[in-house]
């Protein structure tokens, strides 16, 4: 597991966003529902921090943006919330169909945006 947060570490310093990556690992390890949520949360706040710091030092982003950060931030944790009881009533498989949804349709939009954007 510390070779795929080493890679994905270093994925995250060039891409937006590894969310879409880091869910099968996840997933293998054997984290669902509240598990799986905790985990995810606690690594994209970590992530996050980090790059607003280190991006704020290297002068590509400034405080407004930092704010605006936190602020979608503050939204996000409140849909987590709001996320986290429907989850929790959930049968595991029923969360893992779900993940593995939400897989292939970040992956199809990531495919599409691909071929948009060219």
């Amino acid at each position: 597991m510390a070779l795929v947060g080493a890679g994905i570490g270093y994925l995250t310093g060039i891409v937006a966003t590894t969310g879409a990556i880091n869910t099968p690992f996840f997933l293998a390890y054997g984290l669902t529902k509240g598990a799986y949520l905790g985990t995810e949360a606690a690594s994209s706040l970590s992530i996050f921090i980090t790059k607003g710091v280190v991006f704020h030092e290297l002068g590509v982003i400034d405080r407004v943006a930092i704010l605006e950060g936190l602020f979608l931030g503050v939204c996000v944790f409140m849909g987590s919330l709001l996320s986290k009881r429907i989850v929790l009533k959930m049968r595991e498989e029923q969360f893992i169909q779900m993940m593995e949804w939400v897989i292939a349709i970040s992956g199809i939009a990531i495919l599409m945006m691909s071929i948009i954007h060219q």
